[in-house]
């Protein structure tokens, strides 16, 4: 080897030096396009295209030939060419072929809305982007020593954006997490274990305890907390709130006079429950600041900020973890954080053991008592409709 790259050198300096010979040119034997045709002029990919176009939703009886094709892959594309050619396909020569075709293994992707969308859908978001954004910003320049990332906008801010800025007046987002089994059933997720010593769970998920919680994120000062209940419903909803107050807010908050809150449009804190309402009113009945309830619209409850800045760290927490009881769950939700210093994420759990009663209703005389002013969108295009999504709660008159 060291003699081959030794004779290899010598003649590599001898065709760089300019004064020598100058190195051969090398001449084409064939001409263009001479030779044995390989498969992909012989088999141009028009069989293929044909295949997957008739199949592209998985039809088991999408035909090759006199065959049956099952779910388009490129193993039973490659066998079905073999069948049908009575001759071997390699599996990357298909592969190449599938992808030169402008073809590629997707997931079903999540876009099209059931029903059509709210004309006053965007007027709701600019809405609660007002009191949203001001809670981000003033996370930021607490994060940020002063100095925040985020753009103050142009026009200024409003006295309510101001005190939300100013840490005065809470804004809180709330929503329910899925029900937890209590005891040895699988969860997604790994963990760290003696190789070849795996937890052992149950084979059926059949669980008849489940626990409920509900989570209350102040965005501001990005905090949590997270109770565990077993039933969702409006008065559960609001007693978490007003254990908020007591357990939290009362002591953050001291000066507020008004509480924001973001919420989905269904569930527990539904814009249409009047029990929420009633139960809101009875909560501020007394002190000295009033709710103002912000439900964003049908169809778009992922864009509620508790859904991507508290609900993912809370799922890593219990991912691949045996949730055998509730004190378990309590502390594994506990620990769910994130490493920013001392204003990254922090989360509380509670286990409450009060249960509630289902199938609530409130009569006419009772709701009528509610001091509820409704505020229409901004901009809105249809406010007889989109103001039920936005109110104020100031007690019971």
């Amino acid at each position: 080897k060291r003699q081959y790259n030794k004779i290899n050198n010598i003649v590599k300096n001898k065709y760089s030096n300019k004064e020598d010979i100058s190195r051969p040119k090398l001449v084409k034997v064939r001409h263009q396009g001479a030779g044995r045709k390989g498969h992909g002029n012989r088999y141009n990919g028009f069989l293929l295209h044909k295949i997957i176009s008739d199949g592209e939703c998985g039809d088991p009886a999408a035909k090759i030939g006199k065959k049956h094709c099952p779910v388009l892959t490129i193993s039973s594309l490659t066998k079905a060419l073999s069948e049908h050619f009575n001759r071997s396909f390699s599996w990357a020569w298909v592969k190449k072929t599938v992808d030169s075709l402008g073809y590629s293994m997707q997931k079903n992707k999540k876009m099209d809305q059931r029903g059509e969308s709210h004309v006053d859908r965007e007027h709701q978001f600019k809405t609660i982007d007002q009191v949203r954004f001001a809670a981000l910003y003033a996370l930021d320049v607490a994060q940020n020593d002063g100095h925040p990332l985020l753009e103050a906008p142009k026009e200024g801010w409003t006295i309510e954006q101001q005190r939300i800025i100013q840490g005065l007046d809470p804004v809180l987002s709330l929503d329910s997490i899925a029900k937890l089994p209590v005891g040895k059933f699988a969860r997604a997720g790994q963990r760290l274990r003696p190789v070849g010593q795996p937890l052992h769970v149950n084979d059926h998920d059949f669980c008849d305890n489940k626990v409920t919680p509900y989570a209350i994120f102040d965005i501001g000062r990005n905090f949590g907390m997270i109770f565990l209940g077993h039933h969702d419903t409006a008065e559960f909803a609001v007693d978490n709130l007003e254990r908020w107050w007591l357990n939290y807010g009362k002591r953050q908050y001291s000066e507020a006079k008004t509480i924001h809150l973001l919420m989905d449009c269904g569930g527990s804190n539904s814009y249409r429950s009047r029990v929420f309402k009633l139960r809101l009113a009875r909560f501020v009945e007394g002190k000295n600041f009033k709710i103002e309830a912000h439900h964003y619209p049908p169809g778009t409850s992922k864009y509620n900020p508790i859904e991507h800045r508290m609900f993912p760290h809370c799922s890593r927490a219990l991912q691949g973890q045996i949730l055998l009881s509730e004190q378990c769950i309590q502390e594994l939700l506990s620990d769910a954080k994130t490493n920013v210093g001392s204003l990254g994420l922090r989360v509380k759990a509670f286990i409450v053991d009060k249960e509630y009663c289902l199938g609530l209703k409130v009569p006419d005389c009772d709701f009528a008592k509610i001091n509820v002013t409704y505020k229409a969108p901004i901009d809105a295009q249809l406010p007889q409709e989109s103001s039920k999504w936005n109110y104020s709660i100031c007690g019971i008159v």
